[in-house]
Order: structure tokens, then C-alpha cells, then sequence
């Protein structure tokens, strides 16, 4: 889509355009060592931890996160050993997120850790159980994004709950990734207990 706005547009020549797939290293991604990592942070051996690990604004703009830390909260309720990670903050988003936690009661319930450069940041992901990508559906498809986070996220063979979306659906299908119904946070929430629930579907 991006190149048919650049073509129809903004009038660039097709000549003058290459679309190049996203993608990762896989070796960047290797060796994930959930033990280790988890005692350096302080992190439960028994808890079943659901992760966002990336930016938390896009192109000058705030990705919202209450819906998410909401379903966290009513999923929690029905599954006790769920923990929330949510990495890569940087400094201004950590003093917002701080307070958002306190406000939905998860202080004992969640980690907030700040970014890290991309050489160090695998340690978060090792951490982790099930990745969420709890994007608003407007914000995936006003910027016909297909975040490269996925494609790390998939490099840690872990699973992965996403909005269903056309430009996602184009990349992933239903056997590489749990979707969700776009902005429908109550079928979000069941996708995070059925992975919750069932340790063979996170395998």
C-alpha cells in the first residue's frame, strides 16, 4: 500500500521505487536463556508471563495502551500466575506507565523495564511466555504497518496473539499466530487464557 500512495500520490515513478520484505537476523535471537534472565530481573520461575517489548509511540504519537493493561487485569482474575512485562520504555513513557499500573492495581503484578540497545534487549525476550501485539486496528492500518517487532517476536518461538488485520494476515496465517478480532478486547482476553491455560499450545 505504502508504494501505491508514493506511485498515486505523490506521483513517483514505479522505476524509482523497491519494496523490500522486513525481516530479522535469526542468530540475533538464538540462545534464549528464560531462567537466567528471569532471576536477573526478579521474575517468577512459575509465572506465565505475557510481553510487549518494543516502542510505545508511533511516528509522534501514542500507541494506547489501557485497553491492553485492562484485559490484563480481568485476565489476571481468572489466572493468578499470569505476570505482564511490558520493555522498552524509555524515560518519559515510564513515569506514564508507572502510573497506569498503579491505576489498574498490577504494581506486584507487572515489570516495567526501559529500553535497551538491540544487542542487549534478547534478554527481555527470553523472559517472556506469550507476545502480545495489542495495537489498535486504525494504527496498524493508517500506517499499513508490518512491524519488524512481529518478526523478532517470531524468531523466539513463542507464541504470538495479534490483530487480525489485512496487512498482518499477508504475512502470518492462523497456524504461525493467534489472531484477535481488530480493537474486539474481550476476544483478546480469551486468546491470552486459552494460551494461558494450555501449556501444549505454547510449545
Amino acid at each position: 500500500r505504502q508504494k501505491e500512495d508514493l506511485l498515486n500520490e505523490y506521483g513517483f515513478r514505479q522505476e524509482k521505487i523497491i519494496v523490500e520484505p522486513s525481516a530479522v537476523n535469526l542468530a540475533d535471537f538464538s540462545g534464549l536463556d528464560k531462567k537466567s534472565a528471569r532471576g536477573r530481573y526478579g521474575i517468577s520461575q512459575d509465572k506465565i508471563v505475557i510481553a510487549y517489548i518494543g516502542k510505545f509511540s508511533i511516528i509522534g504519537h501514542a500507541k494506547d495502551f489501557n485497553n491492553f493493561l485492562a484485559v490484563f487485569k480481568e485476565s489476571l482474575s481468572k489466572t493468578k500466575n499470569l505476570f505482564l512485562l511490558l520493555g522498552g520504555l524509555k524515560a518519559e513513557d515510564m513515569a506514564v506507565f508507572t502510573e497506569a499500573i498503579k491505576h489498574y492495581g498490577l504494581t506486584a503484578d507487572a515489570a516495567l523495564l526501559p529500553h535497551l540497545p538491540f544487542n542487549k534487549v534478547k534478554e527481555y525476550y527470553a523472559i517472556s511466555d506469550i507476545f502480545v501485539l495489542p495495537y489498535a486496528g486504525e494504527v496498524l492500518r493508517q500506517y499499513s504497518l508490518s512491524p519488524i517487532k512481529l518478526f523478532e517476536y517470531a524468531a523466539c518461538n513463542r507464541p504470538i496473539i495479534c490483530p487480525a488485520t489485512e496487512n498482518l494476515a499477508e504475512i502470518f496465517n492462523a497456524e504461525e499466530v493467534v489472531f484477535y478480532k481488530p480493537d474486539n478486547y474481550n476476544e483478546l482476553g480469551e486468546k491470552i487464557l486459552l494460551l494461558a491455560k494450555n501449556q501444549d499450545l505454547r510449545l
